[in-house]
């Protein structure tokens, strides 16, 4: 039986009980409501648990993750430290072109200079890029007090659950 099922049930009784005179079947209805009472908080505590499990589950999950990308981060790390030192060997020895029985290694630029930038010169203005964007912040102020701003508007406010 689900929980919805379980709160009609306990609901029909105390309207039941409510509309009832007889002391006999008040208190059929009333030790019916009792069990019906320990079935919800049994069904709710049920629930509670299967949450908790998937809680730890996500955890454990987001665990291994962090894990994972720090096990990639180290290898890609040490992957490029490799080809740098392969590259600097290749440079101070005078060798542009290696083949090996099972490779073929070429020491090669990649075709482009990059920008470098001083950060201290003015950029022209013909060269710069303005954006802007709206500051959400004040916005959400100014509509929690009342103001309104064309385009902008309060959403609904999240129901959750909090379990202790």
């Amino acid at each position: 039986m689900s929980l919805q099922d379980i709160l009609n049930q306990e609901y029909a009784l105390e309207q039941a009980i409510k509309e009832v005179a007889d002391d006999e079947a008040l208190d059929v209805l009333s030790d019916a409501l009792n069990n019906i009472e320990d079935d919800k908080n049994t069904k709710i505590d049920n629930y509670v648990g299967f949450i908790a499990s998937l809680e730890r589950r996500e955890k454990a999950i987001a665990d291994e993750l962090r894990r994972l990308q720090d096990r990639k981060k180290v290898t890609s790390n040490l992957q490029d430290r490799a080809r740098e030192r392969l590259c600097y060997t290749l440079i101070s020895n005078g060798i542009e072109k290696i083949v090996t029985d099972l490779h073929s290694v070429t020491v090669a630029k990649s075709g482009t200079k990059p920008l470098v930038w001083d950060e201290v010169t003015d950029v022209p203005d013909a060269y710069r890029i303005i954006s802007w964007k709206p500051d959400n912040a004040k916005i959400k102020e100014a509509l929690v007090e009342g103001a309104t701003i064309p385009g902008f508007s309060l959403g609904d406010e999240k129901v959750s659950v909090r379990i202790k």
